[in-house]
């Protein structure tokens, strides 16, 4: 288990650097990539009976960034303002377009308040607000924060880590699409 600081200086990694892309994953994640763009090929070779009919052999690759913002465990409203525009229970359709808005601004803050609360405020006016849902176990990850190749996560106790990315997640594409 980490400090506080270990969070604090993860944000610096992500702060002032325009969300470019963002896809959620199941239920309530949130993945936004931000920082430098860059192209990551695996180097493993796999086989692949399935494509196109035939065995081939394939490596796989993506276009991720060096640094990512991850909302994992975590029951979200995204606000304009007062107003909330979409939530973690909102339709696929309308949390598609609350990223869409998303997407070009620039985190200005990650601000916590208490153990588990968080907010992160973006330039052109979107504010997320991530709490932990009501089935919360106390070691779920809440949200965490992809920079070099460090993993630092805030738990839904109020705990911070921090790991090594996997190599499996080096070579995996991040993004479903």
């Amino acid at each position: 288990m980490e400090s506080p600081a270990a969070l604090d200086s993860a944000v610096q990694a992500v702060l002032r650097r325009p969300i470019w892309h963002a896809w959620q994953g199941y239920g309530s994640h949130l993945f936004f990539e931000c920082g430098e763009p860059r192209v990551r090929i695996g180097e493993r070779v796999r086989g692949d009976a399935h494509l196109f009919g035939t065995p081939v052999q394939r490596r796989d690759g993506s276009i991720t960034s060096d640094a990512q913002i991850l909302i994992e465990l975590a029951a979200w409203s995204l606000f304009a303002g007062e107003l909330e525009i979409v939530h973690s229970e909102s339709s696929r359709e309308e949390i598609r377009a609350g990223q869409k808005w998303i997407c070009g601004q620039h985190l200005v803050a990650l601000t916590r308040q208490g153990t588990n609360l968080v907010t992160l405020q973006f330039d052109l006016g979107a504010r997320l607000e991530l709490r932990p849902p009501d089935d919360q176990q106390p070691d779920d990850e809440l949200l965490s924060l992809v920079h070099g190749e460090r993993v630092t996560s805030l738990r839904t106790n109020g705990s911070v880590t921090v790991r090594p990315l996997p190599d499996s997640e080096l070579d995996a594409p991040h993004s479903p699409e």
